[in-house]
């Protein structure tokens, strides 16, 4: 079978990307009809159909299977031409990485904003759970992932990075209202009928630490509201209790705004770094500057 080209498996990414024909074609700066037809091209040399016409397109079973491999040729021949050419005449390459909102709220912007190479790439983020950014490097959606997943994706490496802490906090209201005694033995019985606040349907942050520390699941009325900004709003409001990186709840009780129900059952999130194998120098460079960054912000390494 001949080998793909690298022009239709690029016009295949775009489409991917772009979500439609024609906003790829846009993208591109070639027609619809030419998009189609590389796309087409490349379908008949596979034998295979890769995409649903949809509004936006999917990818078929086979054009999923294709994504991660045609993706990583593209940036790599990006990659070449860069290397060859350099970078201010080749243009920036894109970052393309899945990271968990409580990373991207704590530590993970000061990994873009001082990594000195900041102006030479574009960052492009997908925002997901940490236990399902692995998931998407699977898919050929993304290059790189923070993810709690420690076993490398096919093709990829894996480096742990740290621990994100978690600490139980509630609001001073909340805590009044419901009779706690911060740090007081009789903290974990009256959470178990307490409102708590979780991020989302993959979250499940609050209730395994419950369960591991008293034994019994939240009976509590649950609220789920995505989004660190509006999570840690809705506990300093007094909706329910929650667990919020420790940066944030110590930062939140400094001011008032939380208490600390117990410092001695925190949760401590592994946290590793997984990338292709061969990535673009770029992607290399800035992993390595995200590990630098982690290893000072957060918890034990081991």
């Amino acid at each position: 079978m001949s080998l793909p080209p690298l022009h239709q498996l690029a016009t295949f990414v775009a489409v991917v990307d772009a979500g439609s024909f024609d906003a790829a074609a846009r993208e591109l700066g070639i027609t619809g009809s030419a998009v189609s037809q590389r796309v087409r091209g490349l379908e008949v040399l596979l034998g295979r159909g890769l995409l649903q016409r949809t509004t936006p397109v999917e990818v078929t079973t086979a054009g999923g299977r294709l994504l991660p491999y045609a993706r990583r040729l593209v940036e790599l021949a990006g990659d070449a031409a860069v290397q060859v050419r350099g970078g201010a005449e080749a243009g920036p390459g894109v970052l393309r990485i899945a990271v968990n909102a409580d990373s991207l709220a704590t530590w993970f912007m000061d990994a873009i904003v001082t990594y000195p190479g900041r102006d030479a790439v574009v960052f492009d983020l997908e925002r997901s759970d940490e236990t399902r950014t692995a998931a998407a490097l699977t898919a050929g959606r993304v290059a790189a992932a923070v993810t709690t997943q420690a076993e490398p994706a096919h093709g990829c490496t894996a480096v742990r990075l740290g621990c994100l802490r978690y600490l139980c906090v509630a609001s001073p209201t909340f805590v009044e209202r419901h009779g706690i005694v911060a740090g007081d033995a009789g903290v974990a019985p009256a959470l178990v009928d307490a409102p708590y606040v979780e991020f989302d349907a993959d979250d499940t942050l609050q209730r395994d630490f419950l369960t591991r520390w008293t034994g019994l699941a939240p009976r509590g009325a649950r609220h789920r509201i995505p989004g660190p900004g509006a999570f840690g709003r809705a506990v300093e409001a007094g909706l329910g209790w929650g667990l919020l990186p420790e940066a944030q709840a110590r930062a939140a009780e400094q001011r008032g705004a939380l208490v600390i129900l117990t410092d001695d059952a925190a949760v401590e999130v592994p946290l590793h770094w997984q990338a292709w194998q061969l990535a673009p120098a770029a992607l290399v460079d800035f992993g390595s500057w995200v590990r630098r960054v982690a290893e000072s912000r957060l918890g034990s390494r081991r």
